[in-house]
């Protein structure tokens, strides 16, 4: 289980490289976190731009450009995150 400040530097090092970049595809693996349902949520994902990321404990809030959505990255077990530039 990270500590925050390792929450701070995942939260720093993932801004320089997804901050201003579109979301061409996303992916799920375990369906049953998503509350709204797997394709209404990767269809909302794909395509927007990833215009803000904050840091509130051991939580990462990706702002996304279009609808104003968010998305929440819980950094309290391991968690895989895979940018591909």
């Amino acid at each position: 289980m990270p500590e925050l400040p390792e929450v701070e530097t995942i939260k720093n090092d993932l801004s320089k490289k997804i901050l201003n970049k579109k979301i061409v595809s996303a992916q799920v693996r375990k369906a049953r976190i998503v509350k709204s349902g797997v394709k209404g949520f990767i269809a909302m994902l794909t395509g927007n731009k990833i215009i803000k990321l904050n840091r509130r404990g051991k939580l990462l809030i990706v702002s996304l450009q279009k609808g104003g959505e968010r998305l929440l990255i819980i950094i309290a077990t391991p968690t895989a995150i895979k940018v591909i530039l």
